[in-house]
């Protein structure tokens, strides 16, 4: 509320509804299946689809990284490496949706919208996803060593806390 033009804000609230919402869907689901465990409701399907979708949360990193610790790119070319992140997930979004067979949020019930004869391209478009959301991750960290180097003061500090968070981690 304090810095609303600062996006990192945003970020972690997107990053947090995100992961609240397919965890909450996900338990929705496994619970709908759980209780009925013969025919489960076909809305238990789509809500643990959509759970399925939303688990692309971590996602948010990349941007997050690359916009700490001011909200702004360390230099117009790292606006690439956020183009590609977008291609990325979106790439993950359409694999993750049209993958046939049990869901990854809840295993017990079968993707209502996966599309059987789409299994091996379904398949090369989640680990071209994944491969570029590594290579994403290994450039935010890159630009986040970049603005280390560059840092003073204060800003040098926020770094400082990062990394003891993400050395925790």
């Amino acid at each position: 509320t304090r810095r609303p033009h600062n996006p990192i804000g945003w970020l972690c609230i997107l990053a947090g509804l995100m992961m609240a919402f397919s965890m909450l869907g996900s338990e929705y689901a496994n619970g709908s299946a759980l209780s009925q465990p013969g025919s489960p409701p076909r809305g238990a399907a789509v809500v643990a689809w959509i759970a399925n979708l939303l688990s692309i949360w971590l996602a948010v990193i990349v941007p997050l990284v690359l916009l700490f610790p001011d909200g702004r790119l360390p230099g117009k070319r790292w606006a690439a490496v956020l183009w590609i992140e977008v291609g990325t997930i979106l790439l993950g979004l359409l694999g993750l949706a049209l993958r046939p067979g049990p869901l990854g949020t809840a295993p017990t019930l079968v993707n209502p919208f996966g599309v059987a004869a789409a299994g091996g391209a379904v398949t090369f478009v989640l680990g071209a996803a994944k491969g570029g959301l590594l290579a994403c991750t290994l450039l935010a960290a890159s630009a986040l060593v970049i603005r280390l180097r560059r840092a003073r003061g204060d800003e040098r500090q926020q770094f400082k806390w990062v990394a003891y968070a993400a050395s925790l981690w």
